[in-house]
């Protein structure tokens, strides 16, 4: 939030971490719409999907790289 502001909604699947009274308060406050996908069908969130992927394949090349020195690709 500090680098991109208040975001307008928040996809994510029911997760007790999305789904607390404390973060549904905090959503009405600021006026953050929720938007819930089911746990079983996590394709319903395509964008966060697609960002999942470029993540995964940015990691992996980044650990292929490192190959037993991984450890020491982690951000400090």
């Amino acid at each position: 939030m500090c680098r991109y502001g208040i975001p307008k909604n928040i996809v994510a699947d029911n997760g007790k971490q999305f789904t607390s009274e404390l973060v549904i308060q905090f959503c009405e406050k600021y006026g953050i719409q929720n938007t819930f996908v089911s746990v079983e069908h996590l394709q319903a969130n395509g964008q966060a999907e697609s960002a999942n992927k470029v993540i995964l394949m940015g990691l992996k090349r980044r650990l292929d790289k490192e190959k037993k020195e991984w450890v020491n690709a982690l951000p400090q």
